[in-house]
């Protein structure tokens, strides 16, 4: 005489469908969370004149699954910026193939790295640093 469960292994596979969704639109959710702390910061708090107002609009983030955006931001008044940002990350994610969760914040404008290389903060002073940003995650996910 065995034990008789009293469930169906199709409920058990929809819990368990149903856990790693929830912690997959946790993990979503959270690093958009940064992603947007990031790139506001850097907007807010610019180290340059921005002359154009492009280098600004080109500020945005993505957060990528298995290489496919599942969400981003890039906003801005001047559509050169934005969509120069936008082709930046389409080409530094098809250049980079990475399997599982990543964000990537940008500045695409191409004189970006020219200008922080002149100790002018575009993006650099926003980032977090690696400490900063798992404590964030670790608040975000309640551990």
């Amino acid at each position: 005489m065995g034990l008789t469960p009293l469930f169906t292994l199709g409920a058990l596979f929809a819990q368990v469908d149903k856990f790693r969704q929830q912690r997959e639109d946790g993990i979503k959710q959270m690093l958009a969370s940064v992603g947007e702390e990031i790139v506001d910061y850097a907007r807010t708090h610019p180290g340059y004149q921005d002359q154009t107002g492009n280098l600004k609009a080109s500020l945005g983030y993505v957060v990528v699954l298995d290489n496919e955006i599942i969400i981003g931001k890039f906003e801005g008044d001047k559509p050169k910026g934005v969509q120069t940002a936008k082709d930046a990350m389409d080409e530094w994610i098809a250049e980079n193939p990475f399997a599982g969760w990543r964000l990537v914040v940008t500045a695409g404008m191409q004189y970006a790295a020219a200008v922080e290389s002149l100790a002018i903060p575009v993006l650099s002073h926003a980032v977090f640093t690696k400490l900063e940003l798992l404590r964030h995650f670790k608040k975000e996910l309640g551990l």
